[in-house]
């Protein structure tokens, strides 16, 4: 029953103290994802209810709460087999302001949803969010202790300019200076 969109919670008292595994790889993933509350996956699956969806779901809020960026999940109760069933849809986050992580782990606590586990996103993993987020590609990225054009060798820049009047005429109207800016 548990996928890479949804995951299963007994939470017949109270919602699980650490949820916040879940919430991030389900906000770190474009579909986002479902918890299902009053599920028991220990039991096949079998419904057992919440006996207290308003105290769960409030639970579950001050978790979201805690992620960075803030989680906003959406409820709905619903009533299956004469049992309270609580149902949170988690929403991804933009892709510019991923990876969703844990607060207090810092982006160590991000995660991203494999099958149906979450798992601890790589160095690679986040690194590859971070640079997305900044729209910066390291070949593109400025190198602010260089100036000028000082360590460039001087032909390939020769070459390149040729190349980019070809597309733009005024460009070859500047100086070889005013070109570099």
């Amino acid at each position: 029953m548990e996928s890479q969109t949804i995951e299963c919670k007994a939470a017949y008292k109270e919602a699980p103290k650490k949820l916040y595994g879940t919430l991030s790889s389900f906000s770190n993933q474009d579909s986002g994802g479902y918890i299902i509350f009053g599920v028991d996956e220990t039991e096949g699956f079998a419904c057992i209810g919440v006996s207290d969806a308003h105290k769960v779901q409030q639970q579950v809020t001050a978790q979201c709460n805690d992620m960075v960026p803030t989680v906003r999940a959406d409820f709905t109760i619903i009533t299956y087999e004469e049992k309270v069933v609580l149902i949170a849809y988690i929403p991804p986050i933009d892709l510019c302001q991923r990876p969703c992580y844990y607060r207090p782990k810092g982006m160590g606590g991000s995660y991203i949803r494999v099958g149906d586990a979450d798992e601890l996103m790589s160095a690679y993993e986040i690194y590859a969010y971070s640079t997305d987020d900044q729209r910066m590609n390291d070949d593109l990225r400025v190198v602010d202790w260089i100036k000028g054009v000082d360590l460039l060798d001087e032909s390939t820049v020769d070459e390149y300019l040729r190349r980019e009047e070809l597309g733009n005429h005024n460009l070859s109207k500047l100086d070889k200076a005013h070109k570099l800016q």
